[in-house]
């Protein structure tokens, strides 16, 4: 081997082997590990590891897309409870709504019912009326006592569902009828004709000659009476018949 390995690079001279410039490993290095380009760097694993290079460019594009989805499924879930909510407030709405009206329809089914039972009543105790038998003053008694009858019948009606100013009118209305009753009871004593003359000419002879004029003036009065208290069962029928309709009209429409 020669004494001299190279030549100077500048001046062409032989350069000594001790002499010799030391070869530079760096272009083998550089060679096995190049120099990244901007924006890549190396990563190791640990001691010792061979190098390797990650481009941040190179990275997953939709790193993000996991948050996204999760983002995606909460605003679904808030837009499913609220459509839920809004279903729920709906259905509680219909469901009252839906009460309401069965509560309408319980009501004036019952006051048809109280009004129909009281009709029939009345009808009944009418008919009896016109069958009663014996003299004037059995028959107002007997009449008295239908109409007690038909008072005590006609106050067993169920009414709790009933609007209160039907309910107040209804009893209004038997309470007249139970005057009624008190009143056909009280009657005087009702003679015949000819008891009215026999007890004329009795009382003609004791100096009484006003007894026919007295007997006929306390009967007359309380004829009046009695008349008048069908007038007042008269208007409080039609009171009761107008609240009933009213009635039956407002819950009807609601």
């Amino acid at each position: 081997m020669s004494e001299y390995a190279s030549l100077c690079n500048k001046c062409g001279c032989k350069v000594e082997p001790h002499k010799q410039p030391t070869v530079s490993m760096a272009p083998a290095y550089a060679a096995a590990y190049p120099v990244p380009p901007q924006g890549v760097a190396y990563n190791y694993s640990g001691p010792g590891a061979i190098p390797y290079m990650q481009n941040p460019a190179a990275r997953p594009r939709f790193r993000y897309l996991p948050w996204i989805l999760v983002a995606v499924l909460a605003i679904a879930l808030v837009g499913t409870f609220a459509v839920v909510g809004v279903m729920v407030d709906a259905a509680k709405k219909v469901s009252a709504d839906l009460a309401k009206e069965l509560d309408n329809i319980g009501v004036v089914l019952q006051m048809q019912n109280v009004r129909q039972r009281d009709i029939a009543l009345n009808n009944f105790m009418d008919t009896a009326f016109g069958q009663t038998s014996g003299n004037v003053n059995d028959q107002f008694d007997m009449q008295a006592q239908l109409m007690r009858d038909y008072v005590n019948e006609a106050g067993k009606a169920d009414m709790d569902k009933c609007p209160s100013d039907f309910v107040d009118a209804y009893k209004r209305d038997l309470a007249i009828y139970s005057d009624q009753a008190n009143l056909l009871a009280s009657h005087p004593h009702i003679p015949s004709d000819d008891e009215l003359f026999v007890n004329s000419i009795l009382h003609g002879v004791d100096g009484d000659f006003t007894y026919a004029e007295t007997e006929q003036q306390q009967i007359g009065a309380w004829a009046q009476s009695v008349k008048g208290g069908y007038q007042k069962i008269k208007e409080g029928d039609q009171n009761l018949e107008n609240i009933y309709k009213a009635d039956r009209a407002r819950y009807q429409s609601n």
